[in-house]
């Protein structure tokens, strides 16, 4: 009985030591490509993030959006930002490393801004994907939804962040963002 213990507990260290590896990895991005309005989508399976649109609730002023994993410390809550300089998001969320650098260049912002919707996670293995987003009275609503892993995930706090690329000529001064994440209103954060 002592050794099938020992021999359980040692299975079970090794599989939390390979989630707490894996999760630990700097991941690629979810990256959608650049939204087709006139064409309808069917939403797929959330397993096949990297094909999975739901394309009807997404104003043509939304040009793409992306999802990924920040590595790094977990200082702080749900916040957003708007990147109207490339140099300032390319300092803060380093494009090349994570394979948007076609997508997220200087020369993208000429007609894009970029808004940055930062969450905390409580385990790792989460994932995100924008299922309607808008742009109304000045400001950009966006809904979220955040599916949790299947099976064991590293129990830490992990930093994610939802990337929306809005048409530079639909931003305004004074710029809203209003997220709704699984449904729970989250405000409009923290905006810096």
């Amino acid at each position: 009985m002592k050794r099938l213990t020992a021999i359980l507990l040692l299975v079970l260290t090794a599989g939390m030591l390979v989630g707490c590896a894996a999760s630990a990895k700097d991941e690629p991005a979810v990256t959608k490509p650049p939204f087709d309005h006139d064409k309808t989508y069917t939403p797929r399976d959330p397993a096949t993030l990297q094909d999975h649109r739901i394309d009807a609730n997404i104003a043509k002023e939304i040009l793409y959006w992306d999802s990924f994993h920040l590595n790094g410390d977990v200082d702080s809550g749900f916040f957003t930002r708007v990147f109207t300089d490339y140099e300032d998001f390319e300092k803060e969320l380093a494009p090349e490393s994570r394979g948007l650098s076609e997508r997220y260049s200087r020369e993208s912002f000429d007609n894009t801004v970029v808004v940055a919707v930062y969450l905390v996670a409580n385990s790792g293995g989460w994932s995100y994907e924008v299922t309607a987003a808008s742009i109304r009275d000045g400001a950009l609503s966006v809904n979220i939804k955040g599916t949790a892993p299947n099976g064991m995930a590293t129990q830490a706090l992990e930093r994610h962040v939802v990337l929306v690329a809005v048409d530079r000529a639909s931003y305004t001064e004074g710029f809203g963002v209003n997220v709704t994440l699984n449904g729970k209103v989250m405000g409009s954060g923290k905006i810096i």
